[in-house]
């Protein structure tokens, strides 16, 4: 009776480690999906800003279109948005679709579904800023 027993003990012990086995793939699928629908080529407008307030108190806006990409960041959670030819930010997304690490509490971000980013940017000082109004939407 004990070699039936142990004979159970171990089918147990083998479905519960596929089961888990089973479950941590699944898991590991639906990791990588929320930010795959992100992925691939866009279209962007950057809308700039520039205020100087020193003495001679400059101001510029300036507007341009760029064929970027989104790609999968490093860590699990990161995304690389190239608004411009030389421009990215790396950024951090949840199973939400909610972006976080942003440089500063001025820029802010968000996807509009699958296929629509809005990103504002912004860096400076006390003496003056530069901000970018950047909207795109995927091919």
């Amino acid at each position: 009776m004990s070699l039936k027993l142990n004979i159970m003990r171990k089918l147990l012990s083998l479905a519960i480690i596929f089961a888990v086995l089973v479950l941590f793939s699944y898991c590991e699928k639906e990791t990588k999906y929320f930010k795959d629908k992100y992925v691939g080529s866009w279209n962007y407008t950057r809308e700039i800003t520039k205020h100087n307030f020193d003495s001679i108190g400059q101001h510029e806006e300036d507007s341009t279109s760029f064929f970027g990409k989104i790609s999968l960041g490093n860590a699990n959670n990161e995304l690389n948005i190239q608004y411009s030819k030389d421009s990215s930010i790396i950024l951090n997304i949840n199973e939400l679709g909610l972006l976080s690490g942003f440089p500063n509490h001025y820029c802010n971000g968000e996807f509009e579904g699958e296929n629509k980013i809005h990103l504002f940017l912004r860096w400076g000082g006390l003496g003056g800023f530069t901000s970018y109004d950047i909207n795109g939407t995927k091919k």
